[in-house]
């Protein structure tokens, strides 16, 4: 079903990332936020034609670049095969956990995706919902997942890097990285107790370090929950370090709500994130001189009475 309108988080235009794009980047983003055939899982048809006619000004050039640097920043991702989309954070920043119904609507509709690459992408966004507490939800999240990875295929980043796969996570996994997004197959092994997952308690500690070291501190509960599904993904040793460089950055803001919340540093895996570029410095002005206005008023006045006196 179409939609009669778009969500636009008012955080969006104080995200630094965000506020990072050029103007022509962020326009088009909020043209796919707009779109009508959005469907709940933040998938559309490719229609370049249609959004370029959404200005009287635009250019198919403008729209493409627009798309590509939305990509290269993990907004959006494309598949021009398939002739799809995916808005990458739909689900989260649509609030579409939070309703049952649409909730299942959106695993229903992943379960049509035609494209690999962005059936490799929705699995890790699936994987960072919350643990929904209808069984129903849970069984259509689970069928979408099951589904998704058997389309899905992996894509390396441009640098060809892998990474290393949790460290106790009693399993034997192959990683790849799509576009920095990382999926995982597994197959079940015997670990020994050394190299089991981490324990309620211990895990407790972990976020602890990780609450006490983050520099905003805000919805502790969200947090918790995000730090135990990302210790899985990326080990307890990558995002400690993580946060550790993000609290001594220099170039960390003053101001904390320009700070994500912790929950979505943790979602969004910014443990990956390069440091923080310097804060452009806004340009101080001046205030004229009065008395220099005053001044060169006068000599003007000066030169036109000197000028009418001469032709007389």
């Amino acid at each position: 079903m179409a939609r009669d309108y778009g969500k636009i988080l008012f955080t969006l235009f104080s995200d630094r990332d965000f506020r990072a794009l050029t103007p022509n980047a962020q326009r088009v983003y909020t043209i796919l936020l707009g779109e009508k055939q959005t469907n709940n899982a933040g998938l559309m048809p490719l229609m370049k034609s249609k959004w370029r006619k959404g200005s009287d000004y635009s250019t198919d050039e403008d729209i493409d670049g627009g798309l590509r640097e939305l990509e290269s920043n993990r907004y959006v991702f494309v598949d021009d095969d398939t002739e799809e989309l995916l808005i990458r954070s739909f689900m989260r920043n649509d609030g579409v956990e939070r309703i049952p119904n649409v909730m299942k609507n959106a695993m229903k509709v992943c379960r049509n995706v035609e494209s690999p690459k962005l059936a490799s992408i929705l699995v890790r966004e699936i994987e960072r919902l919350d643990e929904s507490k209808r069984s129903d939800v849970e069984t259509m999240k689970l069928a979408a997942l099951e589904h998704l990875r058997t389309i899905a295929e992996p894509y390396r980043n441009p640098s060809e890097t892998l990474v290393d796969p949790p460290k106790g996570s009693g399993t034997l996994s192959k990683p790849c990285v799509v576009d920095e997004v990382e999926v995982v197959s597994t197959v079940p092994e015997y670990s020994s107790s050394k190299d089991s997952p981490a324990t309620p308690s211990r895990t407790s500690e972990l976020f602890a370090e990780f609450w006490s070291a983050y520099p905003r501190k805000v919805g502790k509960g969200a947090a918790e929950k995000a730090f135990t599904r990302a210790v899985k993904r990326a080990g307890d040793t990558v995002v400690l370090d993580g946060v550790r460089r993000l609290a001594a950055d220099p170039n960390l803001p003053t101001e904390k709500k320009f700070i994500p919340h912790p929950r979505t540093w943790l979602n969004e895996d910014r443990w990956e994130d390069e440091p923080l570029p310097p804060d452009r410095a806004t340009p101080r002005y001046s205030r004229p001189d009065p008395t220099a206005r005053q001044t060169s008023v006068t000599e003007i006045a000066n030169r036109l009475r000197s000028q009418q006196g001469a032709t007389r």
